[in-house]
């Protein structure tokens, strides 16, 4: 599903050039085409704020973003800023409340957006984290130009390494519950378009033996 959208100019506001619902994928997520992707520091979608932790660069030309649970009404806006828009002055901003508190995404959906935050890093992108990062947003954007088997093992090498950083990040995290640590990834299927886009399904099995199907779009 596409979205048209009239033009607003806010002070620090980044243009966008496209914003689509990600068919099949829950948590519900946003692939949002925009000038310069890595120089978003705030979005917002139906003027509620997108975590920073669930947004994120996706092929250098989009951002997918990850909507929070209690968000299930119909997009109507969705506004993306260079800068964090709470240093902008009052008169410079608008800001609305117009579903409320949205809720924290817990259990096996706050470890689908971990899976999915860790699966698109390249390594060494993470000033903190450099050694993190499946790359496979890197992969999907080479990917055509790869045999069908040599795209086939990037990508599970990919899902691999995912799930090995996953791992070694929760282990110095006591607080987690067992439904959102994770148990295994599986590389489901793979999917070339007519347009020669890619597309990635896994399952994520959390601790508890529950698991989510998830789609990645190239």
């Amino acid at each position: 599903m596409s979205y048209d959208f009239k033009t607003v100019r806010f002070q620090g506001a980044i243009p966008i050039l496209g914003v689509s619902l990600i068919p099949g994928e829950y948590p519900r997520s946003l692939l949002i085409q925009c000038k310069d992707p890595s120089s978003v520091k705030s979005i917002q979608v139906n003027q509620i704020d997108i975590p920073n932790t669930d947004f994120f660069v996706f092929d250098g030309r989009s951002v997918i973003a990850i909507l929070p649970e209690g968000l299930t009404g119909e997009i109507t806006s969705v506004l993306m800023w260079d800068e964090k828009y709470e240093t902008l002055s009052n008169t410079a901003k608008i800001s609305l409340s117009l579903f409320g508190n949205a809720g924290k995404v817990q259990g096996i959906f706050s470890l689908l957006q971990l899976v999915l935050k860790v699966l698109s890093t390249d390594v060494g992108s993470d000033l903190y984290l450099p050694n993190v990062g499946g790359g496979l947003s890197k992969i999907l954007k080479t990917g055509n130009a790869s045999s069908p088997s040599d795209l086939s093992i990037a990508l599970r090498n990919a899902v691999d390494k995912t799930a090995t950083d996953l791992r070694n990040m929760q282990a110095k995290d006591t607080s987690l519950s067992s439904s959102e640590r994770l148990g295994s990834i599986d590389l489901v299927d793979i999917r070339t378009s007519p347009d020669n886009r890619i597309k990635v399904s896994l399952r994520v099995t959390n601790l508890d033996g529950q698991s989510q199907i998830t789609s990645f779009p190239g």
